[in-house]
């Protein structure tokens, strides 16, 4: 329930309908490349440390963004203190909790099987807005998502790679916490843009990553990681993923429901995958051909086209 402070007129829903394909798209391919980047930084860069610069620079590319902005400021400055919490809280879970997680799993997984693990969060995205009462169960819908996680599992088991390692783990852990943002970010997108959001929550999670770097004794910032290769790497993870890549997911779950928006996981591992393949050379057998087929199977089904009676 929204309090006087809170009130104000929402944002205009047309443009954002209207671009709702593109965002998805955008949002689909720089989300897919976030493990693949980034692996091979883990052999020199802390996975906090990285997820800490990651967002770090977002938020340096999204603040410059809303300073240009005037109406994006005037939204900033009239946000009351109860969203202000609201967003700080999904920067705790998705930046602190559900992005530290998935690089610990980038960092003892491969590449495409973290990616294939967090791309089940449909599933508990599903959970999570049933128990909160946001969303109806259905049976098309469940069938959706069983063959969507079904060939998730297939992609991430292909050759015997998806066991209960501390990665996969790792990986589940980053999936839960992640559809749990996706459920209460849903909520706020209503009456917050993109670019405010973002900031707030990612000011948030950056802060308090810095501050646990500095209780548990890492680095702020990389010692051994300075080549232009590495920092174009984290630069694009910044700008690109963290930066770009969260606006055209806001923007995404304004023009589609939660759980349609959260689809965008289960065309990510055959995305994620193809690019392990060329990048770092990571091979597959048939048991990911299987599980693509049933991920866009899965995907087709869940409805992920836009419809005019969403949002």
């Amino acid at each position: 329930m929204r309090t006087t402070e809170d009130a104000r007129p929402e944002p205009p829903r047309s443009s954002g309908r209207a671009g709702a394909p593109v965002a998805f798209a955008v949002t689909l391919l720089l989300f897919s490349s976030m493990e693949v980047v980034s692996k091979p930084l883990m052999a020199a860069v802390d996975p906090f440390t990285l997820t800490f610069l990651r967002f770090a620079t977002g938020l340096a590319v999204l603040a410059a963004f809303l300073l240009a902005s005037p109406s994006e400021r005037a939204g900033l400055a009239a946000l009351g203190r109860r969203t202000i919490a609201a967003l700080a809280l999904l920067g705790l879970l998705n930046t602190f909790l559900s992005m530290s997680m998935l690089q610990l799993a980038v960092m003892s997984t491969g590449a495409s099987t973290a990616a294939a693990v967090i791309s089940s969060n449909p599933v508990f995205v599903l959970a999570f807005a049933s128990l909160l009462g946001l969303e109806r169960f259905s049976a098309g819908r469940l069938l959706a998502l069983l063959a969507g996680v079904a060939g998730i599992f297939l992609v991430a088991s292909d050759g015997g790679g998806l066991r209960l390692e501390a990665g996969v783990l790792y990986a589940v852990g980053a999936s839960v916490t992640f559809a749990l943002y996706t459920v209460l970010g849903k909520r706020m997108v209503s009456s917050v843009t993109p670019l405010a959001a973002n900031t707030v929550s990612f000011a948030a999670g950056v802060a308090a990553l810095a501050l646990f770097l500095i209780l548990t004794g890492r680095p702020l910032m990389p010692g051994s990681a300075g080549d232009t290769g590495s920092v174009l790497r984290i630069l694009y993870l910044g700008a690109g993923v963290s930066g770009l890549g969260y606006v055209t997911f806001f923007q995404t779950l304004k023009a589609f429901r939660a759980t349609t928006a959260s689809l965008i996981f289960y065309l990510k591992p055959v995305v994620a995958t193809g690019l392990s393949a060329l990048m770092l050379g990571e091979r597959h057998g048939p048991a990911f051909a299987a599980g693509a087929l049933l991920i866009i199977g899965g995907s087709a089904l869940g409805g992920i086209r836009h419809r005019s009676r969403e949002g």
